[in-house]
């Protein structure tokens, strides 16, 4: 999920907006175990675009993007997330490099980027900064427009207040992360609280995304992705397993500056 894709303007964020789609986290005065996987799709492709797994385990959770091994750790007890990257397989020794960013200095970062956001001479990027959004609710989804950007989200009834109350943990911190690398992900915020007023979850979420100019009527969708939601409410040991390896990816990968880690995702 934490994956980093982060394009010249909004033609190359498409992918790394859907992988963000799949964001969970932990919240440290609740222990509910469980398990979320993330396939994300293109258009109609039936073949997913990525996999994604969350584990919710102890105080943390664990999340994976299966397509490169990279992982990300939420650990609200410390205050921070710390981002994975192991070394390709073919490279030799094995291990990998890794980044911690405190949650403090993650709010001032987003602060600041929507204060550059606000002085853009990009009038899309200037509505970024201001999130104005328009919701409707139909029999069975509800929708968010803002701008140019529209999701559609199937929910469903948060069944353990619990293991709903880490995912709006994880949702408020992952979100925010990844509007620094598209800042796109900046509506996303707003479609989060709206999920936690009504006490639901996510269970498949629409990303249409619009052609400037023109009126709203004029407008056509210039791509469209989808992401499906799998809830496990009790951990398999697959889960388990995940959650430990990535624990040791955490305590042997060597540690670098949140610069260098992005340089090194840019290659």
């Amino acid at each position: 999920m934490f994956r980093l894709f982060f394009p010249q303007r909004v033609g190359r964020w498409h992918r790394f907006l859907l992988l963000c789609m799949a964001g969970l986290v932990a919240s440290p005065a609740v222990a509910q175990e469980f398990a979320v996987e993330n396939q994300i799709f293109s258009g109609k492709e039936p073949q997913p675009l990525e996999q994604t797994t969350t584990v919710f385990q102890g105080p943390r959770a664990y999340d994976l993007v299966h397509s490169s091994g990279q992982a990300a750790v939420f650990d609200p007890v410390e205050g921070r997330i710390v981002l994975l990257k192991p070394r390709p397989r073919e490279q030799e020794p094995a291990g990998g490099v890794k980044t911690e960013i405190p949650l403090v200095q993650l709010d001032r970062l987003v602060l600041g980027l929507k204060q550059q956001l606000a002085r853009s001479s990009d009038r899309r990027l200037r509505q970024l900064a201001r999130v104005q959004p328009q919701f409707s609710a139909g029999a069975e989804s509800w929708r968010l427009r803002a701008g140019w950007l529209e999701y559609q989200v199937k929910p469903l009834a948060a069944p353990d207040a619990q293991a709903a109350l880490r995912y709006y943990d994880f949702v408020r911190w992952s979100t925010r992360l990844a509007a620094l690398r598209s800042p796109t992900m900046l509506v996303r915020l707003e479609l989060n609280r709206y999920l936690e007023q009504r006490k639901q979850l996510p269970r498949e979420i629409t990303l249409r995304i619009y052609r400037s100019g023109g009126s709203k009527a004029a407008q056509q969708v210039e791509k469209t992705f989808r992401s499906r939601h799998r809830y496990r409410w009790q951990l398999r040991p697959q889960d388990r397993e995940l959650a430990a390896r990535i624990q040791q990816q955490l305590a042997s990968f060597r540690s670098i500056s949140w610069q260098e880690f992005r340089r090194l995702e840019h290659r």
